[in-house]
């Protein structure tokens, strides 16, 4: 059945929730290769889609943008091919693309991405969706690392005035677009 599937999978997101991306992405590969998990969801299921998005983070966070960036294009193309392309796992498929992309120093590239991004999201998921609040961070978060600091400034404020509107002032995302916000002001 999906029990042992299902515990390996609450426990790879707990290794990751330590902050242990090596660890977790290693725990990911193992359990997208176990041979009981694609038994029980098989190769094109959700949950695998979802384990797949979540290796390449952990791939990314561990030190390998790019590879990261690899492996999200590939997932990319089956998410489309199995979700559609109005389905929030694709747009959140983009977004990694996107973040990952910045990360391995293509800012101007990754700034351009992410506002394609915010389009979509805001036409299939609405201007409030956490996935197209997260867009306009990584919008302003990028155009700032490309020295853009006073347009990200701008755009941050509106980003943390949105944030605390739909999330309140002391979720965890409102304080990283102030703490954006904050920082680019700083360098306007």
């Amino acid at each position: 059945g999906a029990g042992p599937a299902a515990a390996r999978e609450t426990w790879e997101l707990i290794e990751a929730d330590d902050g242990d991306p090596r660890l977790a992405a290693d725990l990911l590969r193992k359990l997208l290769g176990d041979e009981s998990r694609l038994q029980v969801y098989g190769p094109d299921h959700p949950i695998t889609l979802l384990h797949r998005r979540h290796y390449a983070r952990f791939v990314g966070e561990a030190g390998d943008p790019q590879q990261a960036v690899r492996l999200l294009r590939d997932l990319e193309i089956d998410t489309k091919r199995l979700l559609g392309t109005r389905h929030p796992e694709l747009l959140a498929t983009r977004s990694g693309v996107a973040r990952f992309t910045g990360a391995a120093g293509r800012f101007d590239q990754a700034a351009r991405m992410y506002e394609r991004l915010i389009h979509e999201c805001e036409r299939y998921l609405g201007a409030d969706h956490q996935l197209t609040l997260a867009a306009r961070n990584g919008h302003a978060r990028f155009l700032g690392k490309s020295g853009e600091y006073a347009q990200a400034a701008e755009l941050f404020e509106l980003v943390v005035i949105d944030r605390i509107r739909v999330l309140g002032s002391a979720h965890p995302c409102t304080l990283n677009s102030r703490n954006g916000h904050a920082n680019f002001v700083g360098l306007a």
